[in-house]
């Protein structure tokens, strides 16, 4: 009988220490706002360089670490590699525009945020081809390190 009392309430304890742990993380409302005003305009940013063709600042924001993925037509890319893909889009790309028709923020936990971008994306390569994607999702995991938002994934 003993025992049964003894795992019964470790058994308590362990879901206690879980509930306890899961609350932990979850973040008010205020605290969601907060990490939105900082994440928005670097989702911005990334979207206005991309339509200026401006590989340089549209990759700003990620993190140049071995910790960065970036999957591009079905192929898995590292920072470098990442790079420079867009380089090479972006110089048959004569010029593209972006219509954002929603942006959902999943938040992880205070440094861990997953932006989900939905909208269209135009283009008009060099050799006078036009494109439409429709729709056009892009979704981007933002890591909070040393006091910045970074793209990691």
């Amino acid at each position: 009988m003993a025992m049964k009392n003894f795992i019964f309430i470790l058994a308590m304890a362990l879901f206690l220490i879980s509930c306890s742990n899961a609350n932990h993380t979850q973040l008010t409302n205020q605290e969601k706002t907060m990490i939105q005003s900082e994440i928005s305009p670097i989702v911005e940013q990334i979207k206005t360089n991309a339509e200026a063709g401006n590989v340089e600042k549209v990759c700003a924001p990620n993190l140049n670490s071995p910790d960065f993925i970036a999957i591009e037509n079905g192929q898995i890319m590292d920072y470098n590699q990442f790079w420079k893909a867009l380089k090479k889009e972006f110089e048959v790309t004569k010029s593209q525009k972006f219509n954002e028709h929603s942006v959902r923020f999943s938040y992880l936990n205070r440094k861990n945020v997953i932006v989900t971008w939905t909208g269209t994306n135009s283009f008009t390569l060099h050799n006078g081809r036009e494109g439409k994607y429709d729709p056009f999702t892009a979704s981007f995991v933002f890591v909070k390190k040393g006091g910045t938002w970074n793209v990691v994934y």
